[in-house]
């Protein structure tokens, strides 16, 4: 399953992948590279038993901040399926300002929504 968010000159992408079980998604924008690795597993909501949540484990490459999207994707998918899933995250863009930020971490939000949409588990 492929699926991106754009606007403003700016692209965020997904491919995701059932692995078994096991969900393994890669986000990319801008320059793609490796930045960070983001494993999630679901497990009982800490607020109430009754709900899903998941616990993230991460490796981030020094200077790299894409885990910040690669956790809130990880996380969420993991809760929503209630599957493992790994999320290779990778996105950069150069001298980015605040308003820039705050519009791809939308695009980000609106990129998991698509996938949360189109992912058929296995």
């Amino acid at each position: 399953m492929d699926c991106q968010a754009e606007r403003e000159g700016f692209t965020i992408r997904a491919e995701a992948t059932w692995m078994g079980s096991d969900l393994l998604v890669l986000v990319t924008g801008g320059a793609a590279h490796i930045g960070s690795v983001s494993m999630a597993t679901p497990r009982p909501s800490l607020a109430d038993a009754a709900d899903t949540s998941a616990t993230v484990s991460t490796f981030c490459f020094p200077s790299h901040k894409d885990h910040f999207v690669g956790n809130q994707i990880a996380e969420a998918l993991s809760a929503r399926f209630g599957k493992k899933v790994v999320v290779v995250c990778g996105v950069h863009y150069d001298n980015l300002s605040g308003d820039n930020i705050a519009l791809i971490l939308s695009l980000v939000e609106e990129l998991l929504e698509k996938i949360c949409k189109q992912l058929v588990p296995e």
